[in-house]
């Protein structure tokens, strides 16, 4: 059993986290600590977990094998080193780090530890990541021109998300931070990591953190990626990715936001190919394994989730670029960080 310790409970994915540690059989959720002291007390009783006002203590513990963060990413760097020097595994939700500086330098930490460090990034495992993914490689599109890929949800347009959900001071961004599914499906798209991007935020509610964003991503061959993210839309899709090749077209969009375990819902997935009239229909099923059911199955078998790591170091290096050019209202070149 690996009993696992809660560190915070900020993020609006903490109470999906707890649910999926819960269920499953091999990790059991023993303790909590928050940045809020109030919050996390309640939160504690809550969920029937002991609670620690102390991180340090609750570290030292030899009863508390892992950790699953849940804090404001701006404390990413400070608490997941400490998780790391104290020995103990660690889950984090996505983003690893706002900066490529520090997610670098945090895999080194749990690397030099010999702990298991997974982020959160639940489409690279839904089945119509891994089937985009399998057509690509088949080279039934050919080479891919340019790509659309948007995330979009009314939470702050409705009340549903906590305010320091977007501030810059804990949050370190906004909807791109938010919405960063589509900003690591690019290089598993793709093939490779772009070598430039240049974005346009809006501030539409008068925050300090964008509540829209709009990145274009340029690649070597000169295809570009154009990725759309807001919180202010209640009636969009939740999600739709457009990949055009000059054999073919794939499409999907999933009407619900997809999230947890499940397949997404509501979704539609298609494909055409050369001078087909219309598109067929891509069948669409369940993960193989949540990034929670990863992380238990690397710590039970001691080994090092290469890819997921790949995947979250390339994903702060694209995030830190798209916010940079948004700040400079210029070009940056991946190249540069």
């Amino acid at each position: 059993m690996i009993r696992t310790a809660i560190l915070s409970f900020w993020h609006v994915h903490a109470t999906g986290y707890i649910h999926e540690v819960n269920e499953h059989p091999d990790l059991k959720l023993v303790a909590a600590w928050d940045d809020d002291p109030q919050r996390g007390r309640a939160m504690a009783a809550q969920v029937g977990v002991s609670f620690f006002e102390d991180l340090d203590t609750l570290l030292a513990r030899s009863d508390i094998d892992a950790v699953l963060v849940q804090a404001p990413t701006s404390m990413h760097y400070d608490i997941i080193t400490r998780a790391a020097k104290a020995g103990k595994h660690i889950f984090s939700d996505k983003v690893l780090a706002p900066t490529i500086k520090e997610a670098i330098e945090i895999v080194a930490a749990a690397d030099n530890a010999n702990v298991t460090l997974v982020v959160g990034m639940p489409q690279l495992y839904y089945d119509f990541t891994v089937r985009i993914k399998e057509i690509l490689e088949s080279g039934q599109l050919g080479t891919l021109i340019n790509a659309r890929l948007m995330n979009a949800h009314g939470m702050l347009t409705e009340g549903r998300l906590p305010e320091s959900f977007v501030t810059a001071k804990d949050a370190c961004g906004g909807a791109l931070m938010d919405m960063c599914h589509i900003v690591y499906l690019l290089p598993v798209f793709f093939g490779e990591m772009p070598k430039s991007v240049f974005s346009s935020f809006a501030y539409h509610t008068g925050r300090d953190v964008e509540d829209s964003a709009v990145s274009v991503f340029e690649f070597d061959n000169g295809a570009h990626a154009t990725l759309e993210a807001t919180l202010l839309t209640p009636g969009t899709p939740r999600l739709e990715i457009e990949l055009n090749g000059v054999k073919g077209t794939v499409c999907f969009r999933a009407d619900s936001h997809p999230s947890g375990n499940g397949a997404p819902k509501d979704s539609t997935f298609r494909i055409r190919l050369g001078d087909a009239e219309i598109f067929d229909k891509v069948e669409v099923g369940r993960p193989d394994l949540s990034p929670i059911e990863l992380w238990a199955k690397h710590v039970q078998a001691g080994t090092r989730p290469d890819e997921n790591i790949a995947r979250a170091l390339d994903l702060s290096r694209l995030v830190e670029a798209a916010y940079l050019s948004a700040d400079q209202g210029a070009r940056v070149a991946l190249s540069s960080l």
